[in-house]
């Protein structure tokens, strides 16, 4: 699907979106700004740059979105937040 039409589906109905003060933000990986708008859309865009705290509390990681998985959702962020999808442990 392209940018544009994901951009149409999830503007108005995403789960990470927050409305105050006749305003509204977004709380999506990967949106810098926290703005809810096509430029700054985290989950729409194949190349994004996160910003996220380092696991030992020092400093902040830089996660970057890989093109490489881009029919397997959930191994796309190189973070390794969560269980990978047919791994049993």
């Amino acid at each position: 699907m392209s940018a544009h039409l994901q951009w149409m589906v999830v503007r108005n109905c995403s789960s990470f979106l927050i409305k105050r003060n006749k305003q509204t933000y977004s709380t999506e990986p990967n949106n810098l700004k926290a703005r809810n708008s096509f430029r700054y859309n985290g989950l729409i865009h194949r190349k994004t740059v996160g910003v996220e705290p380092a696991a030992d509390g020092k400093g902040v990681v830089i996660v970057m979105k890989r093109r490489s998985g881009e029919r397997f959702p959930r191994p796309r962020l190189p973070s390794g937040q969560g269980p990978v999808v047919g791994h049993q442990e």
